[in-house]
């Protein structure tokens, strides 16, 4: 087993990291990437700069369970953030300035069941990025600045919550046929005006419908049909 005083990562952020040791006797660890994490006193610090790649030389990165990376200039995402096959579970990626991400920059996250990408100024967003990540679970993008949103994957995925609170979004034409197991959806405190009656169509499994603080003042005939729950 190694602890956190044992790693090393090359990168330009001030990084910290906590390890703890798993029912099965292997060492988990937690990265946190913070342009103010010199106020955490709990983890062993990485004097680190800024987040690329992990060199699966380096570290046992199958270990790595959860990264967030926080306050930080990451621009567009367009190339592999991650480098590995790492065994990621949870990525969050917050008030970080991406503007754009690119299918390319989350290929090699096949394990990863929750992306959180929250308060950066994204506009318009394309759901096919995500395809490849066949265990995601959980797509958080609220508090962006998105504008548009295509949820045509082009394959059903296993996501069962996406949030998309605290955007600008206007309208709602586009089907969610390719999430047939979402169960929560927050839609609230965006700009929507009309409700089609193909977004919901067939949700057999949605439970929770968040559409509160919109400006909804047109709903289709048949909007909610199949919403049994």
């Amino acid at each position: 087993q190694k602890d956190c005083s044992q790693l090393i990562i090359l990168s330009p952020f001030d990084c910290f990291c906590s390890n703890t040791t798993a029912s099965d006797g292997s060492t988990e660890y937690t990265i946190l990437c913070d342009s103010q994490a010199s106020s955490h006193t709990n983890f062993s610090v990485l004097n680190l700069i800024q987040v690329t790649e992990i060199d699966p030389n380096v570290i046992e990165t199958q270990f790595i369970k959860y990264i967030s990376i926080q306050n930080q200039l990451l621009g567009s995402l367009s190339k592999q953030l991650i480098n590995t096959n790492l065994r990621l579970l949870t990525l969050e990626m917050k008030n970080d300035s991406i503007q754009s991400i690119s299918s390319l920059s989350l290929s090699n996250l096949i394990y990863l069941k929750e992306l959180r990408v929250n308060g950066n100024p994204i506009k318009s967003i394309d759901f096919s990025v995500f395809g490849k990540l066949e265990s995601l679970e959980v797509v958080d993008l609220s508090e962006n600045s998105l504008e548009s949103v295509s949820l045509n994957v082009g394959k059903k995925m296993n996501v069962r919550e996406i949030n998309l609170n605290q955007n600008y979004l206007i309208d709602l034409i586009c089907d969610l046929g390719d999430f047939p197991f979402l169960v929560n959806i927050n839609l609230g405190n965006n700009l929507i005006q009309t409700i089609s009656s193909k977004t919901f169509f067939n949700l057999t499994q949605l439970t929770t419908l968040n559409l509160e603080s919109n400006r909804i003042t047109k709903i289709e005939p048949h909007a909610f049909n199949g919403l049994i729950n």
